[in-house]
């Protein structure tokens, strides 16, 4: 893991915090971690704002297992042809079940290998602060949201600026 040069700020509300990140943006600054002390789900969610691109991992693998079973199907129907009577050889309301629990199956494995890649790869390329101050700050947790962000040691007087304009409370440097 690298060593962390940057800074860390608490806000007191997550529409501060929602407001320094869209201005952060404008300068294509991203983010390292966005601390928050209870899970968000609002329109405009922490994610969104700072990973716009959306993971569809899940839904490539329902897609990929429905139209993939019904492939499969039709082959190895056409393939070993079992006549009864005048039935036909390929019926497509026999494929629809199968295709349901593929297409969940692949759905889950889709999205556990999207958790495991996007969540496992990328935070082992960052580098976050190695303080005592901010190990042991625990409002995170209970009453406050942080923003860690990694920079250059010129960019921390204008982007310590930045996040005082937006009501930072507490703007931490680390060099």
């Amino acid at each position: 893991m690298k060593s962390f040069t940057g800074i860390w700020a608490t806000f007191e509300s997550l529409d501060h915090l929602l407001a320094s990140i869209h201005a952060l943006k404008a300068k294509d600054i991203k983010p390292v971690r966005v601390h928050a002390p209870f899970n968000i789900s609002r329109k405009v969610s922490l994610d969104r704002a700072i990973r716009p691109e959306l993971s569809h991992f899940a839904l490539t693998g329902a897609v990929l297992g429905a139209v993939g079973s019904f492939y499969l199907i039709r082959k190895m129907s056409i393939e070993w042809i079992q006549p009864l009577s005048s039935k036909p050889i390929v019926s497509l309301l026999t494929m629809i079940p199968i295709a349901f629990e593929m297409a969940v199956l692949l759905a889950v494995i889709f999205l556990l290998i999207g958790i495991l890649t996007l969540g496992g790869l990328t935070n082992r390329q960052k580098s976050f602060p190695k303080s005592e101050e901010y190990k042991n700050y625990t409002r995170f947790s209970r009453d406050r949201f942080g923003l860690v962000l990694s920079c250059k040691e010129a960019e921390m007087p204008a982007l310590n600026d930045l996040l005082i304009d937006h009501q930072a409370e507490e703007v931490f440097i680390e060099k």
